[in-house]
């Protein structure tokens, strides 16, 4: 499809064309596995595991690209206690996930330690018991994902007792992202949308974070010493507190739409054009 195609399909239609499958890659066909050379990954087809620890797919190297096509990654039949991850890499650079479709995993993708120059983009990340997208490492990319029904764990296990829908660590930009229907873990009562945290600099723009239950729920949580995080044209609810920055100066808000009792915490810095839905 050409650019003139693309455009009038965009600038007429408000539709984009459709994604081209990818075809120079690696297929990956069973799980779990382990990438342990660069280069570019794919699915073909559905495919699950019913593993209960460890991950279904491992990352071992870096600039490594992982494009599922529009399948499905599967892990629901390892149940509410599943500790398995779908998706792992652990202080790796340059790893790239898009256009998968990850359930029921105890994290969908958990890119860990340090590290970073990831992108997460134009997934869809359904089921996952605890925690959706976990992003760390500078310079990083979350954008144009789903991230839905969130939460139900049975295992505590090691971690926070609050179910995140997007967490990230580091100068990472989230744009872009829905996250909706996060629920708490067994025995627990706190969820968030999307946490922020050790973040100097980055954005959160253009999300929209609705349906968190439990007893006490934030849209956007700004923590662990986050600075001057651009919080821009978000659509935010929370019933404890749409955008909540644990330090003063952690976050600036410009032009969001917020619905929830606390609205805008105290210790962001409001840029204005924020509306509190009353």
């Amino acid at each position: 499809m050409n650019r003139i195609v693309a455009f009038f399909l965009l600038a007429c239609c408000g539709v984009f064309p459709a994604h081209a499958e990818t075809v120079n890659c690696t297929n990956l066909t069973t799980l779990p596995v382990t990438i342990s050379t660069q280069g570019v990954y794919c699915l073909k087809q559905d495919v699950s595991t019913a593993i209960t620890s460890g991950f279904a797919i491992g990352i071992a190297t870096n600039n490594v690209t992982i494009d599922c096509n529009g399948y499905k990654l599967g892990g629901l039949a390892a149940g509410d206690n599943t500790m398995t991850a779908g998706i792992y890499a652990n202080n790796r650079l340059n790893i790239t996930v898009r256009n998968c479709n990850v359930r029921g995993f105890r994290q969908g993708i958990n890119l860990a330690g340090t590290g970073g120059g990831h992108v997460v983009e134009n997934n869809r990340f359904d089921g996952n018991t605890y925690i959706g997208v976990h992003v760390s490492g500078d310079g990083s990319l979350i954008r144009g994902n789903l991230v839905f029904a969130t939460g139900g764990s049975t295992n505590l296990g090691q971690g926070l007792a609050t179910t995140l829908g997007i967490d990230s660590r580091g100068a990472t930009n989230i744009i872009d992202n829905t996250v909706w229907g996060t629920t708490p873990m067994v025995t627990a009562t706190t969820t968030t949308g999307i946490g922020v945290g050790d973040n100097v600099d980055g954005t959160v723009i253009g999300n929209r974070v609705s349906g968190l239950g439990g007893t006490s729920n934030r849209a956007v949580v700004l923590y662990a010493s986050a600075d001057r995080v651009r919080v821009v044209n978000n659509s935010l609810s929370g019933a404890s507190w749409a955008l909540d920055c644990d330090d003063a100066g952690g976050g600036v808000a410009k032009d969001n739409t917020l619905e929830s009792g606390g609205g805008l915490d105290g210790n962001c810095l409001d840029a204005g054009g924020n509306f509190l839905i009353p």
